[in-house]
């Protein structure tokens, strides 16, 4: 290369980075304005955001407490496999949301898995009441650019939003 064109500088990194694609379908022109409102606000490549995997990550194995921090699970296998912290986002039968960090986890003799949250839920949960409790991880989009491909002979626009994960 002489030198000329765009000049790129890529920072180095100590952790692996996931490409993931977040996809969005809108029916209604409030719905698309609520999404451009959306896709503005992350300012391209700059904001990194919150994105929960929408997979049921974790199992309530008994109930919880008011006050409690130390919850058990359903076994993952956690304490072998996971990096704490682990962020999450829990959200109840009533709809109800949480967003949880994780900071510990250990093993029970029962097989079961302690894990420990940075604060409780301040109300009682029973297993029965989790809707769905999720991993998040801290994303950015990985475009400037996002295109909305309206489809013809109906309102209805679809996006396919590279994303990116990011350190905190």
């Amino acid at each position: 290369d002489n030198g000329q064109g765009l000049v790129a500088i890529e920072t180095e990194r100590d952790y692996a980075n996931s490409r993931r694609t977040l996809g969005k379908f809108v029916n209604t022109k409030k719905e698309l304005w609520e999404w451009r409102q959306w896709i503005h606000t992350h300012k391209g490549k700059q904001k990194p955001f919150w994105l929960p995997n929408w997979n049921m990550d974790l199992i309530l194995a008994e109930n919880a407490t008011s006050t409690e921090t130390v919850l058990t699970i359903k076994p993952i296998n956690l304490p072998t496999y996971a990096t704490m912290p682990l962020d999450t986002m829990v959200i109840l039968m009533d709809g109800s949301v949480f967003y949880r960090r994780i900071t510990d986890a250990i093993t029970l003799s029962s097989g079961y898995e302690e894990v420990t949250l940075d604060s409780s839920f301040d109300r009682e949960v029973a297993p029965e009441d989790v809707k769905l409790w999720c991993f998040m991880h801290l994303v950015r989009l990985d475009s400037d650019k996002i295109e909305l491909e309206y489809q013809s002979g109906s309102f209805f626009v679809k996006t396919v939003v590279p994303v990116v994960e990011v350190s905190e």
